[in-house]
């Protein structure tokens, strides 16, 4: 199954974050489903190299919406899975518009 966002939440907003990943969840936790294990996503792989980046480099943590979508950019760029992921991501028409549509 294949779920298409036309209007996602601002990811970094952890209210909003919080409601995205239970719907995540509920889709994730039907049955016949093999659970997040076969749930494809930019997100994980994107969380984690922040952790990495902040752990490792002592790089900070995103402090604002518009900061976290602009360094979400910049990983897709340099990412090796960008071909996977580029294909599930819809920006906006203007380098600043902090929004991504999620396929």
């Amino acid at each position: 199954m294949q779920v298409v966002v036309n209007s996602p939440p601002d990811l970094f907003n952890s209210k909003e974050r919080k409601e995205f990943q239970n719907m995540l969840d509920d889709f994730e936790n039907t049955e016949y489903t093999m659970r997040h294990n076969a749930t494809m996503i930019w997100l994980d792989a994107y969380e984690r190299k922040l952790r990495e980046d902040h752990n490792f480099s002592k790089i900070p943590l995103p402090k604002t919406s518009q900061e976290w979508y602009e360094r979400c950019r910049e990983w897709l760029i340099s990412a090796g899975g960008r071909r996977l992921w580029e294909k599930d991501m819809v920006w906006g028409k203007n380098e600043s518009d902090p929004k991504v549509g999620l396929i």
